[in-house]
C-alpha cells in the first residue's frame, strides 16, 4: 500500500462515502508542553451541506497545563472555548485536498498496522483518525510526523 499515490478509483470511493453521510475527523497533538501535551489540531472531512463536494471544518486548540474545572462547573464550557486559536467551518476542498484526506489516512493506517511494537511514552505526537459511526478509529501515540496530514494542514493555512 503505496500512501504517497492514490487512484483515482480509490479517491473517488472515499469521497463517495462521505458523500453518502460519512465523515471523517483526522487529529494530531504535539508535545510542546511535555507530559502535559500539546497543541491540537483537529481537521474534519465531511459533505457540504447541500451540495455534492466535501468540506473541512477545522479546529486549532491550544495546549495548557492548567487543569479544567470539575465536570459539573459552570466555567467548563468557557475553559474549553478559550484555548480555541483557530476555528473554520466547512471551508471547500479541492480536488488535492481531498486526496491528501485519503493519502493522510492510508499513511496513520499502514504506520499502525506495521509498528510490531507500540511505545507507549508521555511525549511525542499524538495521531488520530475516528470516522462517523466509530467503526474506524486509530490512535497512535507517540507516533510519527504524518506528513500527508502536514500536508493537508499546510493547504489548508492552518498555522
Amino acid at each position: 500500500m503505496n500512501t504517497n499515490i492514490a487512484s483515482t478509483s480509490e479517491i473517488e470511493s472515499f469521497k463517495e462515502s462521505i458523500l453518502l453521510g460519512q465523515s471523517f475527523e483526522l487529529s494530531q497533538q504535539d508535545d510542546s508542553l511535555g507530559e502535559w501535551g500539546g497543541n491540537r489540531v483537529i481537521i474534519q472531512i465531511k459533505k457540504m451541506p447541500k451540495e455534492k463536494e466535501l468540506c473541512a471544518d477545522i479546529k486549532k486548540i491550544k495546549g495548557t497545563k492548567e487543569p479544567p474545572p470539575p465536570s459539573h462547573s459552570p466555567l467548563l464550557q468557557a475553559y474549553y472555548e478559550r484555548l480555541i486559536s483557530q476555528e473554520s467551518s466547512c471551508i471547500p476542498l479541492d480536488k488535492n485536498q481531498v486526496d491528501l484526506a485519503y493519502r493522510a489516512i492510508l499513511e496513520l493506517t499502514k504506520h499502525k498496522l506495521n509498528d510490531p511494537i507500540p511505545q507507549f511514552s508521555q511525549f511525542g505526537l499524538i495521531n488520530f483518525i475516528t470516522n462517523k459511526d466509530s467503526t474506524f478509529i486509530i490512535h497512535d501515540h507517540s507516533s510519527i510526523k504524518w506528513s500527508n496530514f502536514q500536508a493537508l494542514k499546510k493547504s489548508l493555512n492552518i498555522k
